[in-house]
Formats: C-alpha cells, sequence, structure tokens
C-alpha cells in the first residue's frame, strides 16, 4: 500500500523538529534539518542521523520550515 503523501509529510516534519530540538534549536539551520529528515524518511533508513551528517552537525537552513 502506498503512503499518504500528508503522512510521510507528517513524519518528516516531526523528525525534522526533533533534530532541530536535540540541536539546541539554531537560527538559520532548518532547512538542512529538513532535508536530512526527508532523505531518512524516504529512503526508510534508520541509521544515526548525526553520524550521517559527516560531522557537519547540526546543518544549516531556516528554522521557519518547523511553525
Amino acid at each position: 500500500m502506498l503512503e499518504d503523501s500528508e503522512s510521510l509529510e507528517q513524519r518528516i516534519r516531526e523528525r525534522a523538529f526533533a533534530l532541530w530540538m536535540e540541536a539546541g534549536c539554531p537560527e538559520g539551520r532548518a532547512d538542512e534539518f529538513w532535508q536530512l529528515a526527508r532523505e531518512k524518511e524516504t529512503q526508510g533508513q534508520t541509521g544515526d542521523i548525526v553520524e550521517d551528517a559527516g560531522g557537519h552537525y547540526p546543518p544549516t537552513g531556516d528554522t521557519q520550515n518547523f511553525a
């Protein structure tokens, strides 16, 4: 069964927000958290996201996406 796109987007949003919060809510970095979360959710991987960031954690981006 194909997953509803709204359900996938919600999971991505929740994962990205959790990563952003864990990193201390850094300003200007939401886009990269979103991208990282999206990649993990769409690939179905459960690996360590921090490790996968290649030493650049937290990533940079716009925090406006989490509202």
